[in-house]
Order: C-alpha cells, then sequence, then structure tokens
C-alpha cells in the first residue's frame, strides 16, 4: 500500500514538471517572438526617425526649410525676429534609405573652436574646461521655439 502511494505520489510530480516544462517552453517561444517583434519595430523607428524621412514627410506637409529662423518667447508670447514668408515647397524627391552603421558619424572636434556669438564671429574667453560653452543672446529668452510663419 505504502508503494502503491509512492510510486503515485512520483507519477503526479513527474506529470507536473512535465506540465512545467512544456508551459516554459511555450512562454520561452512567446518572448522569443516579441523580442523579435520589438527589434522590427525598433528598426522601422529608426528608419522613420532618419534626417531624410523627417524632412520628406515635412515637405508632404507643405513645410519648407526656414532660412532664417524666428523665435517664440514661451513666457509672454513675445515673437523675436522678423517672420519672412517662404517660396512654396519644392516637390518631394524620394528619399534614399540608407542602413544606419554604427560609427558612421565621425565624433566632433571641440579642441580650440572658440565661442561662437549670434553674429557667427568667434573668439576665445580664456576657458580652461576644455569645453566651450556657447554666448546666450540675453534678448532671446531660456525658453524659446522657432517657428516658421
Amino acid at each position: 500500500m505504502i508503494l502503491t502511494l509512492g510510486l503515485l505520489a512520483m507519477l503526479w510530480i513527474n506529470t507536473t514538471l512535465a506540465q512545467g516544462a512544456f508551459t516554459l517552453t511555450d512562454l520561452q517561444q512567446q518572448r522569443a517572438q516579441l523580442l523579435e517583434t520589438e527589434q522590427q519595430l525598433a528598426e522601422q523607428l529608426a528608419r522613420a526617425e532618419s534626417p531624410a524621412q523627417v524632412e520628406a514627410a515635412a515637405r508632404e506637409l507643405g513645410m519648407v526649410p526656414q532660412e532664417v529662423p524666428v523665435f517664440v518667447r514661451l513666457a509672454d508670447g513675445q515673437i523675436i525676429g522678423e517672420p519672412i514668408p517662404q517660396p512654396e515647397p519644392a516637390p518631394v524627391e524620394d528619399a534614399v534609405e540608407t542602413p544606419i552603421v554604427e560609427g558612421d558619424v565621425p565624433p566632433l572636434d571641440v579642441t580650440d573652436a572658440g565661442d561662437v556669438s549670434t553674429d557667427g564671429s568667434t573668439s576665445t574667453d580664456g576657458n580652461t574646461s576644455g569645453v566651450d560653452e556657447p554666448v546666450v543672446d540675453e534678448t532671446i529668452a531660456d525658453e524659446t521655439t522657432a517657428v516658421t510663419p
């Protein structure tokens, strides 16, 4: 009798372990599928965020590049700069998709570039940190947003 109960207990334990193994396998397969889907979506996002795609989408909406930026001070809504109407947008050319390859972007060279002011001139101010700090035009508030008319 004890031997029969022991065998039935072992059979129940083996059955439960096998069922758990099947469940684990199914969950691992589902995880692999979800990881693959995530990778595909990340690649689609990277392609959609590429500058060529953003420019093509903007042109389809009728937007054109702005030659002279105009800013809106968020604090009081004042427009800073002179809005100049832009010409009609040119037809959109098919953007060539280039694969994103790690290392495509060259490193920035920030050695002894000097500070750039709003008029385009550069100057060195004795900054010893090794990194040039931007010169901020005092007429433009900290919170500005570029807009096109």
